[in-house]
């Protein structure tokens, strides 16, 4: 009887205790008060993905605070950053200019780039003499390079270069792609230390080739992350100011607003209409003077075949028509046959 009464305690004692521990959640239960140590090398177990378990169990705690993460971080994940502070900005511009003075736009162009602290990343002139032709405008394509801090005042000065057709800036934020990846290089770093580390106590020579593996491949991971930081540093000093440069005889006249009224616009159309026959007539003399040796060439061989031409005209008519002599031959001959023919008789 009393057997039988324990063995009830028991197990009313083993449902009440199995009640109680799932009552808790995981960590909870193997919470012990205490920080856990970093298992040794000797007893790593390693992960299907070729990293070692338990090292990234010790990254895993670690890592908040290598990404400046904490109890005083806000919700949200991240430490606030300033609007006007600590921003990662990349600037760009791009501007058509047009300049009846195309060389000296061009050096006055790159004058200023080198005021301003810059350089000229690439350049690319064509047109001026030709096989073709005897010139060409000239255009420009340049890419430079300027200070983030005198961008704004480059674009403000551009203008003293050539007239500005048109002009396109543009302001790209990386501030959280850039913070995101410093935070993955901090946290890798404190990875390869930790490979490291167990490498060194590594007795298993199948664990120590597997943390020679993951060691590599966070090394790898490393260097990525940090060109990735080195670009977007050289990005954000350096804004990027692209210019295309076109030689033209007239630079355009500004912008005029619409026409309403029924007379400006026959005041309009009459002036584009005068302004395009001046510019006609103006463009065919022009053609005329440029071609005016083809001209007297051409007129020459003209001129040389109608004096050809004429000449033979001339002896065909002195001549004799043929057709008269063919006959008076034929019959003369048939006359002188018919003589020896009856002498003969």
């Amino acid at each position: 009887m009393k057997q039988r009464v324990m063995i009830f305690f028991t197990a009313l004692l083993l449902v009440i205790g199995l009640t109680a521990c799932a009552s808790k959640s995981p960590g909870e239960m193997f919470d012990t008060g205490t920080e856990a140590m970093p298992p040794r090398a000797g007893n790593v177990e390693i992960g299907y993905n070729g990293f070692a378990d338990s090292a990234d169990y010790v990254l895993a705690e670690t890592a908040p605070q290598a990404a400046g993460y904490g109890a005083d971080t806000p919700a949200g994940g991240k430490t606030p950053q300033n609007v006007s502070d600590g921003r990662k900005l990349i600037k760009s511009a791009n501007y058509n200019l047009e300049s009846t003075e195309f060389d000296a736009s061009v050096a006055a162009l790159e004058a200023l780039t080198a005021q301003f602290g810059g350089y000229v990343q690439d350049s690319s002139v064509s047109g001026g003499m030709s096989m073709y032709s005897s010139y060409q405008m000239k255009s420009a394509y340049y890419t430079l390079r300027v200070p983030s801090s005198d961008f704004d005042a480059l674009l403000q000065s551009i203008g003293n270069v050539g007239n500005i057709v048109s002009k396109s800036s543009n302001t790209q934020d990386i501030t959280d792609a850039y913070y995101d990846t410093e935070t993955r290089v901090k946290t890798v770093k404190i990875k390869i230390e930790r490979l490291t580390a167990l490498l060194q106590d590594a007795e298993n020579m199948e664990n120590i080739i597997q943390l020679e593996n993951a060691l590599s491949d966070a090394t790898y991971e490393l260097e990525s992350l940090t060109g990735t930081l080195k670009n977007f540093d050289r990005q954000v000093d350096y804004s990027v100011v692209t210019v295309y440069l076109q030689e033209v005889v007239k630079v355009s006249d500004p912008v005029k607003p619409p026409p309403v009224t029924l007379g400006e616009r026959i005041s309009n159309a009459f002036l584009n209409g005068y302004e395009g026959a001046v510019e006609t007539v103006q463009n065919l003399i022009v053609w005329a003077a440029e071609s005016l040796f083809g001209i007297l060439l051409l007129a020459l061989v003209v001129a040389a075949a109608i004096c050809l031409v004429r000449r033979a005209n001339l002896r065909r008519r002195k001549a004799p028509p043929a057709y008269f002599e063919t006959p008076q031959s034929e019959n003369s001959e048939a006359e002188k046959s018919a003589d020896n023919e009856k002498e003969k008789q």
